[in-house]
């Protein structure tokens, strides 16, 4: 899987691959951004459910200015610091500090 468009086009996102985590797919990101690309007004993302992070990593790719990422599942909470880390990002774990790219936190959405 890889990232769409923007700056990190065509950067491979790792995933884990079983029943519970289905990765939004790429034509699915790229029918969402093309809608939204003249419309981003604050350029903040939520993925919620991270999983991967994909969808955070393809709005970041876009220009959003920051991306926040929740996942409660360990493994894939792994693989979303894995990917901010190999993309670059400054993010930081369980903060809200807008001035990086990316806050990661571990907590159940629906909580």
């Amino acid at each position: 899987m890889k990232i769409v468009a923007g700056k990190f086009k065509n950067k491979n996102i790792k995933f884990i691959s079983d029943e519970i985590t289905r990765p939004t797919a790429e034509v699915v990101r790229q029918a969402l951004f093309t809608k939204l690309q003249f419309n981003f007004p604050l350029k903040n993302c939520l993925d919620l459910f991270a999983g991967s992070g994909s969808l955070g990593l393809e709005a970041l790719s876009r220009g959003a200015e920051h991306a926040y990422f929740v996942e409660n599942n360990k493994r894939n909470f792994d693989i979303v610091k894995e990917n901010l880390q190999n993309f670059g990002l400054n993010f930081e774990i369980n903060s809200f500090n807008t001035s990086l790219d990316a806050a990661l936190i571990r907590c159940d959405a629906l909580a």
